[in-house]
């Protein structure tokens, strides 16, 4: 079997039948279909059984919810193809998705394929390539023009993170994906794709924009939530004991990345009903007096032309809440 698409599904019903029709769709047919509903609170785990039903291919498994990084776990452990692709269950594929990465499977024998997307709204859908040159990456190659960047460089530029519009072999995908902690809320994607690519002995990016990725719409990631503040220490820490630091610039990168997903995780607080801004405000600036925030920031590097980069060091350095609480408003 050449591929196992794995759908994590968490209360987007609106959104899974345009999901399924497009696997359905596919021109190329040799592929399971391993769909985790989450704990679901809609229908969407009817939707789901119903998909099922009809579609043999297809499994579904029904679990309390964990999260996506927990969904994602329980779908690596029961694919079986050479490659698994991972779609979420509000965004859908063009119909040549398998097709066109199958054929570049064929052709390059590459770990893993990299195609762009199409970020797609109600009014208006917009292309985005992968942001390196097309084609085939041996070992070589990658260390030399992705690894740079790979994880964030000093303009805040940094390879494309998602797991989804990739196919990874499963073996490498399973290894990595087993080894995230489920209490990672925010760059869940980065904590396993990066450690995959820093692992791959090869890789072959497409010019193709294959992927839709719905924005803007309420689904497990793209909604307005509150990231665990402790989230970007949890990315970290998991990339350096996946990951060698010590190699090429990659501790640099991860002090970047540290300080962008904490800047992230921050400005998220203040999206908490819950809680009075006093007590917000007090939560978040006790967290950053931590000995691993204050020396992460600190050895932060970025070129001043990096605005939102330098904006994410000095806020959190100084801990200048009001203008965190500010970005928060008008993000």
């Amino acid at each position: 079997m050449k591929f196992s698409i794995i759908i994590p599904v968490y209360n987007v019903e609106k959104f899974l039948p345009r999901c399924f029709e497009s696997i359905e769709a596919q021109t190329f047919p040799d592929f399971e279909i391993i769909i985790i509903d989450d704990g679901s609170t809609d229908s969407s785990g009817e939707i789901c059984d119903r998909f099922a039903t009809k579609e043999k291919r297809a499994v579904v498994v029904h679990k309390p919810n964990g999260g996506l990084v927990s969904a994602r776990k329980t779908g690596a452990a029961l694919a079986k193809g050479d490659y698994v692709l991972c779609l979420d269950g509000d965004d859908w594929l063009d119909k040549k998705y398998c097709a066109v990465l199958s054929e570049a499977i064929e052709k390059s024998g590459a770990d893993i394929i990299a195609c762009g997307f199409i970020a797609a709204n109600k009014n208006s859908e917009r292309k985005v390539s992968v942001n390196c040159t097309s084609g085939f990456y041996n070992r070589e190659r990658m260390e030399k023009e992705i690894f740079p960047f790979l994880i964030e460089d000093k303009y805040g530029r940094y390879f494309s993170p998602t797991l989804w519009g990739k196919a990874i072999k499963r073996e490498l995908y399973a290894i990595q994906q087993s080894k995230v902690d489920d209490r990672i809320k925010i760059a869940e994607d980065q904590a396993c794709t990066r450690p995959c690519i820093f692992l791959a002995q090869s890789l072959y990016i497409l010019d193709d924009c294959l992927y839709y990725y719905r924005q803007n719409s309420e689904s497990m990631t793209k909604n307005k939530s509150v990231f665990n503040l402790y989230g970007a220490e949890l990315v970290f820490r998991h990339l350096k004991n996946e990951m060698n630091l010590e190699l090429f610039d990659f501790a640099a990168q991860a002090d970047r990345q540290f300080t962008h997903n904490l800047f992230n995780a921050v400005y998220s607080q203040f999206y908490e009903k819950q809680e009075s801004e006093k007590m917000i405000g007090k939560r978040i600036k006790e967290y950053l007096k931590s000995d691993f925030v204050k020396e992460r920031v600190k050895y932060c590097r970025y070129d001043v032309r990096n605005i939102k980069g330098c904006l994410a060091k000095f806020t959190l350095k100084y801990r200048w809440l009001f203008l965190i609480k500010l970005y928060s408003k008008l993000k």
